[in-house]
């Protein structure tokens, strides 16, 4: 929108048309919507698998999609399958394979294989396979073959291949079984070293079988013995007519299986609650119950159990480890915890420990129980154990645990219990395992923390600062052992954290342009930045470093940079802590929380809280006036260890860095619904959801309520549904007498003046009119009846409205202000200023006797600009020099003891001084401008005009940006532009030496100069803004009206779009992005509606460039972008989808090479990687070769190898290739299986076809040859 300009209608009207129907350089190809990263637990997770070799957690949700974890923020959010009919298909099985291929099974029995390296399906198992449901998926996790077992609800195992994904018509069924009535596999388990041989039980079957694949039978069962178990299941003994009153009998059957690593013993967990330990020469093992439970109390069934151990590969597979299994218990509120059985550290050895636990009639290990990290119901968990041997901590083991239902109204949450296992070194380089319980560490849940409560809010904050300052202070600052468990469990340095897989890189050509400021090369195109701020229940905010994906490959990350807990800050806390929205200004580090009680706090981040206590603003005030403190007075009465532990407290408190809070206004009852704050003019804009508008100004912490009609007329909607800041500038005639006297230094106004004045005269050359332009801050207000309502920011005046959306149906959802580029136009926020110490000791306390007079010719280290030529030692009258010191130092004093009452007194940091500038002004007015934005110093701002003072400054050389630094050759740079503008009041009828220097940026006096420069040039340009109404958009002229109208009342502006576009669904949210075209970019308008359909449009024009209708794949889009969840669209094309369980999703707008030309543009890009080549597993290629030629001897070694394994595992023969025991049929052979008896017509088909191109064949050569005998004939009569 353009504002009210000295300029012909038709001037202006040419230069709208000539922006609204310029050219846009977007093509269709340079869009393409995809996900690019998912963070947060999924809420519906189901299950969980760990690949303890690579570091990678997968979880499985109700809805088809598969997670996976790993180091440093890596998520990958892998895509469910999609049903005929659309409805949700689950993951209900997850396992890794030995060579780190990750096996899903699906509620409709299909399943799926993915491939670690490329992230991508290997092979599919469709549902059409079988009829049957699946109940266990078994992959075989340490040898080298490519197949996995999957059992059905009707009690067939079949074998799987991981790579092709064919179905073997070798099947385990339960005719083929030694045990009569098998029904329903409950559990499968592969052996670590053999996978010849599974352990497989059943639903309706006491005993334990092992399956040989090459056998063809069961070559042993395993049942329960002993009193326990007669005790524990006196059901499970029942004769038939003494079965279960529904007929059905009732066995104490296996629920769930786990090996030992060395393979001679397993454990089982049963029905009835129990567990029993086998070894595989034994045909039973005696039935185990926990202490807490009785055994004729019925328990839970052991619905998993694991056998925590070392790798069969490791020199640490032969320990005993310990088992630890979920249920078990007599109570069902103790599924949220899990038994743990370990045995006792006595030095006894393994082989001795490992019998008392087989053969002992009472249980010699100890049991313990771990809780769940959100105290809910346990649902799944993994070991993390194949990192024993490359661990670089002494307890290296692990449980990675899924807890949380939230059907019983808890979210799912992941969370790793390191195990307090210590590997001690023993003589003779053997390691012994001693448990530790008393040093069981406190449960860690995975990264991100956005679950750690509700998720309310979420705001976006775009970042074009040249380098990471902010994102590394934010980091630097915050209590990171307060609010992240993995961080307390990381700086004890004892446990091992197993989610270390992948990688996450920064490319390193990207990083050193990123650090070196190679990317700032003064052009218009700034690096840009995304930080996320989300707001939760607890009151709690936090702080996310958004980092962008580099390649279609590569996934986004976020991490945590910071968390500022609100109602801890805040007296009185909110009523309710619960946030209802945010708004941040990164160049002020200022941040403004609303709550659903209606309080709203102000908080600004400090580095070094600079706000000493009370007593020690009270020694420095004394220290200066010559006085002790009343404390020192007495202190004879007071212990000096005391003093001593007082002021360590003192100096702790005050190295606390962080936010801290301004100050909090209650002035709401009902929930805060907008907000939206400028720093530069210190106004925070409140709007509630009763429709209610405030402005506090947040220096004096003044509110003021806006009025609005509350009554309106019929249905018409008051409820405030958008609000934005801005500036634009307003016209003001003022008849004037030709002189104009010169405004007194430190005047301020309202606005900011304009560099020039445009002078009118009429008849009368005694009279002229100036026309005064001045930049006003601008609050608009977007209305539920579609109303667009204008206020004087500084004054809370209604300036005027206007009506968007004649038929007052719809909403004004979004204003958005842009130039005729389309670039979103806001307000520059004020410069954060590093706070220092502000405790004055007794040496740094200025006092009367130590102001000495700082000549300016003998400054040390100061470097003199040719300007200041007669600045050659000019002499002070002494009168002079003692007056101003003495007003010196009052003005110091002054301040010291207002900040006994009000803000502590902040020193100013050193600055070097540079082109020093000396004058000597006449008694009088200076004729100076000081920029009222800056409160540390008296910088030049600007010059009044027909002030011979202000035409000497300017012919010294003084500008704009100058700081004075001494006056009649004292120092003043300690005081504050207010503290030196009464010195020179009290100066004004002396002659002055004034000196004046550059060098000043530490409180952006160079960036608000240029900012006010930019700004008044831009204001030349017309502005616009894009109103989003329901269905429509619309680009506007921004108006505002001139000062003597105002003074009338509002004003009825007319709306009149320039131009308009009507989407098929209202719009859920519309933002600016930046798209690169070659050398430069272009802005457009992305926009998302209710019909799911995103949508690029050129900006001014609004004319479609590209639409992608339903794009969202299976995550949050698809499923609830609608249902009210949050979302928003960064500056970067990136749209961000949150709900209020704490998953945030996000998708870029950009195709491939737009993805590649925008991460050059983004401070930080990065590229991931699930699977590393040097963490895959190396399997013996030698062993592998020995077992396709099983038939030939191989001397001593082999017979006793062979005597070993029939010793411990009842085996006779050899390692077996399964690659010769599993067969897969061909597709001939399934088109013989679905063909039946049935005769084939193919070689009568193949017979007749030969017949039919034999005769075409020899009509071919027929034709041939008579055609040549043709054009024979010629040639001989010739």
């Amino acid at each position: 929108m353009g504002n009210k300009a000295s300029r012909s209608t038709s001037a202006s009207q040419t230069a709208l048309e000539s922006l609204l129907t310029r050219p846009s350089a977007l093509q269709l190809g340079m869009f393409a919507l995809h996900a690019t990263a998912h963070h947060g637990v999924p809420s519906n997770t189901k299950t969980l698998a760990f690949c303890g070799l690579q570091g990678i957690l997968a979880v499985g949700t109700a809805s088809g999609a598969v997670k996976l974890y790993g180091d440093d923020g890596l998520e990958v959010l892998l895509e469910g399958p999609e049903s005929a009919s659309h409805l949700a298909i689950g993951v209900t099985h997850l396992q890794f394979t030995a060579r780190q291929r990750l096996v899903v099974g699906y509620t409709d029995s299909s399943l799926r294989v993915f491939d670690l390296a490329s992230g991508a399906v290997l092979c599919c198992v469709s549902d059409a396979w079988t009829t049957s449901v699946l109940t266990s998926v078994e992959t075989l996790h340490y040898t080298n073959f490519p197949f996995f077992f999957v059992a059905t609800d009707d009690g067939d195992v079949h074998v799987v291949h991981e790579e092709t994904g064919r179905v073997s018509t070798y099947a385990i069924r339960p005719q083929d079984l030694s045990a009569p009535n098998a029904e329903g596999v409950t559990a499968m388990a592969a052996h670590p070293r053999d996978g010849n041989l599974l352990l497989v039980a059943y639903d309706t079957c006491p005993a334990v079988l092992l399956w040989d694949f090459a056998k063809r039978k069961v070559v042993r069962e395993f049942t329960l013995s002993g009193k326990a178990h007669k005790l524990a299941s006196p059901q499970s003994s029942l004769p038939p007519a003494e079965s279960s009153g529904d007929g059905e009998f009732i066995y104490n059957s296996p629920q769930s299986l786990s090996w030992h690593s060395s393979g001679k013993r397993f454990v089982a967990g049963y029905k009835h609650g129990g567990f029993a330990v086998f070894r595989v020469d034994k045909s039973h093992g005696m039935y185990r119950y926990v202490a807490e439970t009785a055994p004729s109390e019925k328990a839970t069934p052991v619905r998993q159990i694991k056998w925590i151990c070392a790798p069969p590969t490791s020199k640490s597979a032969a320990l005993p480890g310990a088992i630890v299994f979920a249920g078990g218990r007599s109570e069902p509120g103790e599924s949220k915890v899990l038994t743990l059985v370990h045995p006792s550290s006595e030095g006894r050895s393994s082989e001795d420990t490992l019998t008392d636990l087989v053969k002992a009639e009472k249980l010699t290990w100890f049991v313990t129980t771990i809780e769940s990290a959100n105290h809910a119901e346990i649902v799944a968990f993994e070991a993390a154990q194949d990192q024993v041997d490359y661990s670089e901590k002494i307890a290296p083991l692990s449980l990675i645990i899924l807890s949380g239902n939230p059907l019983d109204g808890c979210l799912p949450t992941v969370s790793v219990q390191s195990l307090p296992c210590f590997v001690k070194l023993c003589d003779g380089d053997k390691e012994e395992w001693e448990w530790r319980m008393e040093r069981l560490p406190e449960p860690a849940v995975i990264a991100p923390l956005l679950q750690l409560s509700p998720l309310k809010t979420f705001t976006l904050v775009n970042l074009s600062h040249s380098d990471s300052t902010l994102q590394d202070d934010l980091y630097s600052t915050w209590n990171q052992a307060k609010y992240n468990p993995l961080f307390r469990l990381a700086e004890s340095g004892d446990f091992d954290w197993p989610i270390n897989g992948g990688s996450v890189l920064e490319p390193m050509l990207k990083g050193f342009l990123a650090t070196s400021g190679a990317l700032d090369n003064g052009t218009d195109i700034a690096p840009n930045g995304m930080m996320l701020l989300t707001g939760h229940t607890n009151g709690g905010v936090m702080f996310w470093e958004a980092q962008t994906a580099g390649d279609h490959f590569s996934k986004g990350a976020i991490r945590l940079l910071h968390v500022v807990d609100t109602p801890l800050q805040m007296s009185p806390a909110p009523v309710n802590p619960e946030i209802t929205c945010l708004s941040f200004c990164a160049d002020s580090r200022t941040l403004v929380v609303g709550f659903a009680s209606g309080e709203v706090a102000i908080l600004e981040f400090d580095q070094l809280n600079s706000r000493p206590s009370t007593n020690e603003r009270e020694r420095n005030v004394n220290r200066e006036v010559g006085q002790k403190p009343a404390a020192e007075q007495q202190s004879s009465s007071i212990d000096p260890t005391v003093q001593e532990e007082e002021e360590e407290e003192e100096e702790e408190k005050e190295e606390e860095a962080g936010f801290r809070t301004l100050f909090s206004i209650h002035v709401h009852t009902e929930p805060i619904s907008k907000l939206v704050m400028s720093s530069l003019y210190g106004y925070v804009a409140i709007a509630d959801a009763a429709a209610m508008v405030s402005l506090v100004e947040i220096k004096t912490q003044n509110f003021q309520l806006l009025v609005c009609d509350i009554s309106p007329l019929g249905d018409e909607s008051m409820l405030v549904d958008s609000l934005l800041m801005s500036e634009l500038v307003q016209a003001t005639e003022i008849p004037g007498s030709g002189s104009s006297s010169s405004e007194p230094h430190g005047s301020t106004r309202s606005g900011k003046e304009s560099s020039g004045i445009a002078r009118s005269h009429g008849g009368d050359t005694n009279q002229s009119v100036i026309q005064h332009r001045e930049v006003i801050p601008v609050l608009f207000v977007g209305r539920g009846s579609g109303k667009l309502e204008m206020f004087h920011m500084q004054s809370a005046t209604k300036m005027g409205e206007t009506l968007v959306d004649p038929d007052k149906s719809t909403s004004l959802s979004s204003i958005i202000m842009v130039d005729g580029d389309g670039k979103r136009i806001e307000i520059p926020g004020r410069k954060w200023v590093k706070q220092v110490k502000a405790r004055l000791d007794h040496d740094a306390a200025a006092s009367s006797d130590m102001v000495e007079p700082q000549l300016v010719g003998t400054a040390p280290q100061v470097d003199v600009s040719d300007t200041a030529t007669d600045q050659s030692t000019q002499q002070v009258p002494n009168a002079d020099l003692e007056l101003t010191q003495q007003l010196v130092t009052e003005a110091k004093k002054g301040r010291l003891m207002t900040a006994t009452t009000e803000a502590p007194v902040q020193e100013s940091p050193s600055w070097e001084q540079r082109n020093l500038v000396q004058v000597r002004a006449p008694p009088g007015s200076l004729g100076l401008h000081l920029f009222m934005e800056i409160e540390q110093h008296a910088v030049v701002k600007g010059f009044a005009e027909d002030s011979n003072t202000a035409a000497l400054f300017t012919a010294k050389g003084v500008g704009a940006g100058h700081t004075l630094t001494a006056i009649n050759g004292v120092d003043v740079t300690p005081l504050n532009r207010d503290s030196v503008c009464r010195v020179l009041e009290e100066l004004r009828e002396r002659e002055k030496a004034l000196v004046f220097a550059e060098g000043f940026t530490e409180s952006g006096a160079v960036d608000v100069l240029a900012g006010t420069s930019r700004s008044l040039a831009e204001m030349e340009q017309p502005r616009f803004l894009v109103c989003v109404c329901g269905r429509l958009i619309h680009v506007v002229l921004a108006t505002v009206p001139r000062a003597a109208e105002m003074a009338l009342g509002p004003k009825d502006i007319p709306a009149q779009p320039l131009a308009s576009i009507d989407l098929p669904g209202s719009v859920l949210v519309a933002s600016v992005v930046r798209v690169p075209v070659g050398e430069s970019v272009e802005n457009c308008l992305a926009v998302v509606d209710q019909s799911k359909c995103v949508y690029i449009l050129s900006l001014l024009s609004l004319k479609m460039v590209w639409k992608a209708e339903s794009g969202f794949g299976s995550g949050l889009g698809r499923s609830g972008l609608v249902d009210g969840i949050l979302s928003d669209i960064s500056y970067g094309g990136e749209l961000v989808v949150a709900n209020t369980l704490g998953e945030v999703e996000r998708f870029s707008l950009f195709a491939e090479a737009t993805t590649m030309e925008n991460a050059m543009l983004e401070r930080k890009s990065i590229k991931t990687r699930l699977h590393l080549v040097e963490r895959a597993a190396l399997f013996n290629q030698t062993a592998s070769a020995l077992t396709t030629d099983s038939g030939k001897k191989r001397g001593i070694a082999a017979d006793a190898g062979k005597m070993f394994k029939k010793l411990v595992l009842s085996v006779t023969q050899e390692a077996t290739d399964l690659n010769k025991v599993f067969q897969f049929s061909t597709e001939e052979d399934e088109r013989k299986r679905l063909m039946g008896d049935r005769p084939s017509h193919t070689k009568d088909t193949e017979s007749a076809t030969a017949k039919t191109e034999t005769g075409l064949n020899a009509t071919k050569d027929t034709l041939m040859q008579a055609h040549q005998v043709e054009a024979e004939v010629p040639s001989v009569c010739n």
